[in-house]
């Protein structure tokens, strides 16, 4: 018994070691403090990790091609880094229409109808290691080379819109003369986009070719795009007429705008229209003279233009004999 009658280890520590009131209560303090880091330490639930970016590249087979026929869009969905998994998941392409991935990749083939250029909208799924994505892939669809048709000498004849609303006329005389022929125009296309055609026609090897582009690269002058100059529509027409060296080339002058009302913004076209006109008929022997047709119509009060550009019915004619005439000059020529 102590001297105030209390028992004898009432204050004592491990081994009976005396302690000061509170340091048992600090101590369990400690060790719970020290337990909690431990087992924060130790067992904490564990953050996913994060998902990586896949690579995604898109391919149409072929990239350009004629209406009607089959594109192929292929994705690939490919690791960030090497000897990374490979992803997986679905790829999910325009119409909605879901394709799971194999070895990465998906594909799908659609026959196109339509004429133009399309962004086909894809998306990619995700999958535990990946994160989704997205992107587009784009393709042209073309007018096609119009068959041939009918028999005897061959021509073919590449235009823009002009060509194309005189088809129907332009068809019925050359068959009537005794002409296998081909009339493809391609509205709103230049010299340039309309090379594709070019390069059929070349192929093709006809004896009288006939070139009727232009006038949209003359609207390119007009309005200052796509670096277009008047030289550089002579220097395209000369590289085209190259290119069918066993065929009699025929080329067409272009209507210059008349009507007072397009005048100011198109001064730059005429006179541009004027001058590759003039150079036209000094170059080729062989020319389909739209202009002076239009202009002679024009001075004798009966015009053959619908508007600044394209032929009435009568000009449809009337420019399906100067395609015939054309035609007929060659074989005369040899």
């Amino acid at each position: 018994m102590r001297r105030d009658g209390t028992g004898v280890n009432a204050g004592s520590g491990i081994n009976g070691a005396a302690t000061r009131p509170g340091w048992v209560t600090r101590i369990a303090v400690v060790v719970t403090v020290l337990s909690a880091v431990g087992l924060l330490s130790a067992c904490r639930p564990l953050l996913p990790a994060p998902k990586a970016t896949a690579v995604i590249t898109a391919t149409a087979e072929p990239a350009r091609f004629v209406a009607g026929s089959t594109v192929t869009i292929s994705v690939a969905v490919t690791p960030d880094l090497p000897g990374a998994p490979v992803p997986t998941g679905n790829l999910l392409v325009g119409n909605g229409t879901a394709f799971p991935l194999t070895d990465g990749r998906a594909s799908y083939s659609t026959v196109v109808n339509v004429v133009g250029t399309f962004s086909i909208p894809f998306d990619y799924s995700g999958d535990d290691q990946y994160l989704p994505g997205a992107g587009t892939v784009t393709f042209t669809s073309d007018m096609g080379m119009a068959p041939f048709t009918g028999s005897g000498p061959t021509v073919a004849m590449a235009g823009d819109s002009i060509t194309y609303f005189s088809k129907e006329t332009m068809d019925g005389g050359l068959s009537a003369a005794g002409y296998r022929h081909s009339i493809t125009g391609l509205p709103g296309y230049t010299a340039a986009s309309a090379q594709w055609l070019v390069d059929d026609y070349a192929t093709a090897a006809p004896d009288v070719f006939v070139f009727a582009l232009g006038t949209n690269d003359m609207t390119e002058v007009a309005l200052g795009l796509n670096g277009t100059t008047l030289a550089s529509i002579e220097a395209r027409a000369t590289a085209v007429a190259a290119q069918f060296p066993s065929a009699c080339f025929v080329a067409t002058t272009l209507s210059a705008h008349r009507s007072a009302a397009w005048q100011p913004p198109f001064a730059e076209y005429n006179a541009a229209a004027d001058a590759y006109n003039d150079w036209v008929r000094a170059t080729f022997p062989h020319v389909v003279d739209w202009d002076a047709a239009v202009a002679a119509s024009i001075a004798a009060g009966t015009p053959i233009l619908a508007d600044e550009v394209h032929p009435t019915p009568a000009g449809q004619v009337v420019l399906g004999d100067l395609v015939r005439a054309a035609a007929d000059g060659c074989r005369a020529s040899g």
